[in-house]
């Protein structure tokens, strides 16, 4: 069955003739002179070929072995042409040589090459509706019905819908189900309109729907969980779709110890947000705040085994945690050891594990003292 396009204009590529399948009625309920709506697909740049077992002699110059290249090409019994043939073309490519196989070859390409293939017909009052009243780039309003983990289903009015993908949704840093509830009115703006299903593309970009300003505040704390381990630092999430970077500067850590020493994902953590980048969707925590100190943990007179880390001509660092060192001062060695006191005092060197009492917490500069209890074995 053949439709004539009303638009159609050769010089702009349009095919006259269309091919059609998938009928949506019987052949014999048409009616020459209807009108119908039709979306077209037409493939202007694909390869047409047609089987040509020789080339005449006379077209062996003239004709490229090529098949990736433009024009008219022959290899190994196929003969190609890429993109659209007009009749010229065709007019032009039989002067080249005689053979009614040569030119039956060639009128088979400028058929492909013009056919136009129907992928669906339109109910040509919806087509009208959306186009006139739905124009891209405009703002619609609309009810959420439906949500999943790849985009939300919009209504927006009688039978007509709207879809947007997750990747058109605030950046596409969130989960559809996170931000859009169901039966919350929202407004979008229209992207495609979508005749094959029916629908219309549409983006929310509404900065007052996304949690990070409508949920996050700067300077506030919150518990998160670990979910990316990185040499520089780790991400933490405080709220669904919501992560930020701990960088390895604002944890209480030693330099001694890698980020990936001391957490795993899944980790709970108590973070404080520190900045918010809108545009960039960006979060900056922080880890050193009371809540984490380990030095609010320790006390005066509180006995605690480390281990000796580094000793110098002051004294010998213990490590009491892997945020916090102690110094046992080089005059508060033991000076006696065995049974009794009797025998040569122990060596204090590193890696000797060492049970000492606190003596002082400077919380400003950060140092704890210590004094030697004994020696753990």
């Amino acid at each position: 069955m053949l439709f004539a396009p009303d638009w159609n204009q050769p010089e702009k590529g349009l095919g006259v003739v269309v091919s059609s399948f998938k009928l949506p009625k019987a052949h014999s309920e048409f009616v020459e002179g209807e009108r119908v709506v039709l979306k077209l697909v037409r493939h202007s740049k694909a390869m047409s070929h047609a089987n040509l077992a020789k080339l005449p002699p006379k077209a062996v110059s003239q004709v490229g072995k090529d098949s990736t290249s433009e024009g008219l090409t022959w290899n190994r019994g196929v003969l190609r042409f890429k993109g659209r043939m007009t009749y010229n073309q065709l007019y032009k490519l039989k002067s080249i040589a005689e053979g009614p196989e040569f030119h039956k070859a060639l009128e088979m390409l400028y058929w492909y090459s013009n056919r136009i293939h129907i992928a669906q017909f339109i109910d040509a009052q919806w087509h009208e509706t959306i186009t006139t009243e739905y124009e891209i780039g405009s703002v619609v309003g609309g009810v959420v019905v439906e949500t999943n983990e790849h985009g939300a289903k919009i209504e927006i009015g009688s039978a007509l819908y709207g879809f947007v993908p997750r990747s058109k949704l605030l950046g596409g840093f969130y989960d559809p189900r996170d931000v859009l509830p169901i039966n919350f009115t929202v407004q979008a703006k229209v992207l495609e309109h979508r005749i094959d299903k029916g629908e219309l593309l549409l983006e929310i970009a509404d900065r007052s729907l996304d949690p990070l300003q409508r949920q996050i505040e700067i300077g506030q704390i919150y518990r998160g969980t670990v979910t990316g381990i990185k040499q520089y630092g780790i991400f933490v999430r405080i709220a669904p779709g919501i992560e930020g970077l701990v960088h390895y500067s604002r944890m209480y850590k030693s330099p001694r110890y890698k980020t990936e020493e001391l957490y795993r994902e899944g980790d709970q953590l108590i973070v404080r947000v520190n900045n918010v980048d809108l545009d960039k969707h960006r979060l900056e925590l922080d880890m050193k705040i009371p809540e984490n100190d380990p030095l609010t943990e320790m006390s005066v007179g509180q006995k605690v085994i480390g281990t000796v880390v580094n000793v110098t001509q002051h004294g010998a660092f213990v490590e009491l945690n892997p945020a916090v060192d102690g110094l046992l001062r080089a005059k508060d060695f033991p000076t006696t050891g065995g049974l009794f006191g009797l025998g040569s005092p122990p060596k204090i060197e590193v890696g000797r594990r060492l049970e000492v009492r606190i003596t002082a917490i400077d919380t400003n500069r950060r140092n704890v003292s210590l004094a030697f209890v004994k020696v753990v074995k």
